[in-house]
This record gives C-alpha cells, sequence and structure tokens, in this order.
C-alpha cells in the first residue's frame, strides 16, 4: 500500500505538517534528513577544532526538537 504522503508536493506537505499530522511529519524527516545531515556535516567541518565530528546526531535532533518547539519555524 502506498503511503498518500508520498505523493505530496513540497508544498502540500508544508501543508500538512502546519496541522501537525503525524504521517507528514515522518515525510518530511524521509524526504530531507539526508540533506540535514549534510548540511550540518558541512557546518561541523567549519569548526572541526571545537566541534566533536559525532556531534552530528545531537545536532540534528536539536534542529528537529527546535522546529518542533517554534510551531515548525
Amino acid at each position: 500500500m502506498t503511503d498518500p504522503n508520498t505523493l505530496l508536493t513540497d508544498a502540500q506537505l508544508r501543508e500538512r505538517l502546519l496541522t501537525h499530522n503525524a504521517a507528514a511529519w515522518r515525510e518530511f524527516h524521509r524526504r530531507y534528513d539526508r540533506m540535514v545531515s549534510a548540511c550540518v556535516k558541512r557546518v561541523i567541518v567549519r569548526f572541526a577544532r571545537v566541534v566533536p565530528s559525532d556531534a552530528i546526531h545531537e545536532i540534528r535532533a536539536n534542529f528537529y526538537a527546535a522546529l518542533l518547539a517554534n510551531d515548525l519555524h
């Protein structure tokens, strides 16, 4: 069975995210987690002297927690 959220455009997905749809949140994570991880890695490389390379998981978790805490802003 196909998840209907995988068929959504980005705009439609955003609208569902703003209604706090759990399935839309999972789809957002599926679509964008690799990009989020890549961005975090690029920043960590710049600050390698003060940020340990294994901090990526904590930084990603903080990013997602901040999105939820700030009503996805």
